[in-house]
């Protein structure tokens, strides 16, 4: 079945009506955000990291996002979607941060290449 949730521990799949757990983690390093590009799933994790499956059962890190100026921790992504050819990653500043910056910032991925698109 497609994945259609995350919450901090786990990832799920709608079969036939019934929700079934996928993927669990654990520690302090939980799920954010969920989304298919492209005939990929990408998976966020609380940690500025983000992962892809196409399988659902091995996950690869796709990227890491960077530690911003001023900053201990990556940000925390709290959104992932597809649009246009893209794969754009929504951001707030990460609690464990030291960061000052009350802005989010989305980033863009294309594949190959990760950039800041803007900041809101």
């Amino acid at each position: 079945g497609a994945y259609v949730a995350a919450d901090l521990t786990n990832l799920y799949s709608l079969e036939k009506g019934t929700l079934t757990v996928r993927k669990t983690i654990g520690g302090e390093t939980g799920f954010t955000a969920i989304t298919t590009h492209q005939g990929v799933i990408y998976v966020a994790v609380s940690n500025g990291r983000v992962f892809s499956t196409t399988t659902g059962k091995s996950y690869d890190l796709e990227f890491t996002l960077p530690t911003g100026v001023g900053a201990s921790h990556p940000p925390f992504i709290t959104a992932l979607a597809s649009y246009k050819g893209r794969l754009y990653i929504g951001t707030r500043p990460s609690e464990a941060s030291d960061e000052t910056q009350d802005s989010g910032l989305v980033y863009s991925y294309d594949g190959d290449n990760l950039r800041l698109a803007f900041t809101v």
